[in-house]
């Protein structure tokens, strides 16, 4: 990794440490520049802006959200195992990460998160979307959109893992089995 690319990674790790602390709306760029010990001046070498550094956190993060998510994935899986394996890799990656997780529910929620962010992330899960239709034509999973699967999946699983981050439930084990099952039958077609 280059020196640029270096700096710009402890800008955004910085800006990250931040926003777990403050709302998103809150951090200034100067914040962000003494916390990743940098002149505020040399920022704008990096980014164009605080809009810009957060979009560029928002990608990079998506980014390994879906690489964590399909991890393992195979389409020789059955539909249910895929829909099960899509929940545990995406709770266990908020888990990892709960300050990547609580930042990006901010992005998705403030003014930043277009409807062209919203498509490349749609994009980005193809894979995923892909398996839904697979399921749906084959009569695993209810004939909806599956886009909306998809968000049904991941509201599931970020419900789930806010509850267990703030301590309210323990997911664990046989619990995490039960929590999985849930969602599969939420999504299921009615031929099970």
């Amino acid at each position: 990794m280059d020196k640029k690319q270096e700096k710009r990674n402890r800008i955004m790790e910085a800006c990250l440490r931040l926003t777990s602390k403050e709302v998103i709306g809150k951090v200034s760029l100067r914040d962000v520049a003494a916390e990743a010990k940098i002149a505020a001046g040399s920022f704008y070498t990096y980014f164009s802006d605080m809009d810009d550094l957060l979009s560029s956190m928002y990608e990079h993060w998506l980014d390994r959200k879906v690489e964590a998510m399909t991890y393992g994935d195979e389409s020789s899986l059955s539909s249910e195992d895929r829909l099960k394996l899509y929940w545990e890799n995406l709770f266990t990656f908020y888990q990892k990460h709960p300050d990547v997780f609580d930042f990006m529910r901010q992005f998705a929620h403030s003014p930043l998160f277009t409807k062209k962010i919203l498509d490349g992330e749609i994009q980005k899960l193809d894979s995923v979307i892909t398996a839904f239709e697979r399921g749906i034509a084959q009569g695993d999973f209810r004939y909806m959109h599956p886009t909306a699967m998809l968000y049904i999946l991941s509201g599931h699983a970020a419900s789930c893992a806010r509850l267990h981050l703030a301590g309210k439930v323990d997911i664990i084990d046989y619990q995490m089995d039960v929590v999985k099952q849930s969602c599969w039958d939420s999504l299921r077609s009615m031929k099970y």
